[in-house]
């Protein structure tokens, strides 16, 4: 008797892909509205537009984002980085800010806090990108909750600071979760 088994040649080659990470629709509150949205082919990625998230002349802008995040089991969530881009007008010297603060929130309520990440611009900037590199070490694997992202912008006398759509890119916030199995 005698068996043979075919496997096709790309099934031992291929790299062995990281389970997709699910994001559902992210909503705002305080300060900002979400434009749009758009997810990776990945699964691992989000692009977030943000609509009316501008200040100027004195302004001082806080926004809540919340993205309802699901990692499978058997993996942890390890390092999260996400892009802002925007534009700053700072003439003569003076400054905007721009901070941030990272929640996630589990749906058994257990919660892992930042710091505020803190961005001073003291010139004019007409695309600016900030990128923050969290690190999240939650203690169990498989992950399901909110994702809860603080924005404050501020610009002193004549100054102003976008985090919109008004430019080519401008306005996105793009996150992107690496995660790490269990072992």
């Amino acid at each position: 008797m005698l068996g043979i088994n075919l496997i096709p040649t790309k099934a031992l080659t291929k790299k062995p892909q990281k389970p997709s990470i699910k994001y559902e629709k992210a909503f705002s509150w305080n300060g900002c509205k979400v434009g749009g949205q758009l997810a990776g082919g990945d699964g691992r990625t989000l692009a977030i537009v943000l609509d009316d998230m501008s200040v100027a002349d004195k302004e001082r802008q806080l926004c809540f984002i919340a993205v309802p995040t699901t990692i499978p089991g058997n993996y942890l969530m390890q390092d999260v980085q996400i892009l802002y881009q925007g534009t700053t007008e700072n003439p003569g010297g003076a400054k905007t800010r721009l901070r941030r603060k990272y929640k996630f929130v589990s749906k058994s309520r257990k919660r892992i806090n930042t710091e505020w990440v803190t961005s001073l611009f003291k010139s004019s900037n007409p695309l600016f990108q900030e990128q923050d590199e969290v690190a999240v070490i939650p203690k169990s694997c498989g992950w399901q909750g909110w994702l809860i992202i603080g924005i404050e912008a501020k610009a002193s006398r004549k100054t102003s600071l976008i985090v919109d759509t008004a430019d080519l890119n401008a306005g996105d916030v793009k996150i992107d979760i690496d995660t790490t199995p269990c072992s």
